[in-house]
């Protein structure tokens, strides 16, 4: 359709996703709304070098919470020195902590458009770090 603008447009999206169906699933979605995916990273370490090779800081991460482990510590230190917001992706609420700051939290169930939108919300309040925000199914839920 003409004069439809895409919600990501010119946005840099970096992805830790170790669930092929998910980040292709959401990975599709938020190309399609106009962003540009880098990723997905498949685990820590990956989703660390990944971050190190950089050369343009990106718009947003999705980080999946599955993807804790013994590597944990360089992605937390690598998000970290990026300094960008992070939308953290769980499959329950069960999950610790991560060991790095997040702007905004998805539980599934979830709808691919609603990472979109979490996305659009994030880069609208980008800039600030709030604390880590309580995990609330199928919603972005900012501190």
């Amino acid at each position: 359709m003409p004069g439809v603008t895409k919600p990501l447009a010119g946005q840099l999206i970096v992805q830790i996703e170790d669930d092929s169906f998910l980040a292709n699933y959401v990975g599709e979605t938020v190309a399609s709304a106009g962003a540009q995916i880098i990723g997905p990273a498949r685990n820590a370490d990956e989703g660390a070098r990944l971050i190190q090779r950089l050369r343009v800081k990106p718009n947003a991460i999705l980080v999946s919470a599955t993807i804790f482990g013994v590597a944990e510590t360089c992605l937390a230190r690598a998000l970290a020195d990026l300094d960008a917001p992070v939308l953290l992706v769980r499959k329950d609420q069960r999950r610790r902590e991560p060991p790095f700051p997040y702007a905004a939290v998805l539980t599934l169930p979830f709808a691919a458009h609603q990472v979109v939108d979490s996305l659009s919300k994030l880069r609208v309040v980008a800039g600030s770090r709030p604390a880590c925000p309580k995990a609330i199914g199928g919603s972005l839920t900012p501190a």
